[in-house]
């Protein structure tokens, strides 16, 4: 994991910043940079995900999605360790 941080702090994308609350830690934010990136990133799953599902109905889309969210539940998928999981299921629900 370190080395991972390492290279994102390399390329600009994350820096360190020492824990208000606990001196030992440091805390990882995302620069100018990262945010750009990330935004990009999420824009290209976007266009991905509707590639991925063009064939499928929008009720079709709806199975999908709760299938995966059984499948998320029974793996014990923690919304604090992968909070994007749920917020983006329900992000299709209201679509």
């Amino acid at each position: 994991m370190v080395a991972l941080i390492d290279s994102l702090q390399l390329r600009g994308l994350v820096e360190r910043v020492r824990s208000q609350t606990d001196r030992r830690n440091y805390e990882l934010h995302l620069t100018t940079s990262g945010k750009a990136v990330l935004q990009d990133l999420r824009r290209l799953a976007a266009q991905h995900e509707t590639t991925m599902s063009a064939g499928l109905t929008g009720s079709q889309r709806e199975e999908l999605a709760k299938l995966l969210r059984l499948v998320a539940d029974h793996q014990h998928l923690d919304e604090e360790i992968h909070p994007g999981y749920r917020n983006r299921a329900s992000e299709q629900e209201q679509t």
